[in-house]
C-alpha cells in the first residue's frame, strides 16, 4: 500500500514538474492534496486487483496437481525470500 501511495504521489509530481520550482521544498495545498487523493481512489482498485492475481499466480506454483488446493506443508515451507508469505490456520 506504501509503495501504491507514494508511486501516485511521484506521478502527480511527474505530470505537474513544468509548474514546480526543483529548487524549493514540495508543499501541497489542500486542493492540491484533495486531487492527488481523488486520482489514488480511483486507481486503487485496479492497483489491488493485479496484487491479487500476482498472489493467485504464486498459489497456482504451489499446486502441483492441478486440484485448486495447496497443502498446508507447502503453504507453511515457502522461504522467506517468496514473493508472498502465508499464514493460515490449520483451522481454516
Amino acid at each position: 500500500l506504501v509503495e501504491f501511495e507514494e508511486d501516485a504521489l511521484n506521478t502527480f509530481d511527474f505530470l505537474q514538474h513544468n509548474t514546480i520550482n526543483p529548487f524549493l521544498p514540495v508543499v501541497y495545498s489542500f486542493h492540491v492534496a484533495s486531487q492527488v487523493v481523488r486520482s489514488m481512489a480511483r486507481a486503487y482498485g485496479q492497483w489491488q486487483n493485479s496484487e491479487c492475481h500476482q498472489m493467485a499466480a504464486a498459489l497456482r506454483g504451489l499446486d502441483l496437481t492441478g486440484s485448486g488446493r495447496v497443502p498446508l506443508d507447502k503453504l507453511y515451507s515457502q522461504p522467506a525470500s517468496a514473493s508472498y508469505l502465508f499464514h493460515e490456520s490449520t483451522e481454516y
